[in-house]
């Protein structure tokens, strides 16, 4: 099964965490959503795996799913309907973007 966002965050739980371990943490959480995203395990994540992710933790509306796609698309800088680990690492980065479903 998926991890729930607690187990992804494990090592944070309310200690004190320095800039270095912080980004070591989120490293760490972007690998394991990853391996969890990539389920055929072709190094990059279709929409029907990146949906799949996210509707694991939820149950989502239409308007959600939409909304998702929007998030695919504009993450899929190289159009081709495929994320690899950089252009999600990327996306995730951009204070540009409303993540909000």
């Amino acid at each position: 099964g998926f991890l729930s966002y607690q187990e992804l965050w494990d090592g944070l739980n309310g200690s004190d965490v320095d800039w270095d371990e912080l980004n070591t943490e989120k490293r760490l959480v972007m690998d394991r959503l990853w391996v969890q995203a990539d389920r055929d395990g072709n190094d990059r994540v279709s929409f029907a795996e990146f949906w799949e992710l996210i509707a694991a933790s939820r149950s989502p509306t239409e308007t959600e799913m939409t909304r998702a796609f929007e998030f695919f698309k504009m993450l899929d800088k190289s159009g081709d309907g495929l994320l690899d680990r950089l252009e999600i690492q990327e996306g995730l980065q951009n204070p540009d973007i409303d993540w909000t479903l």
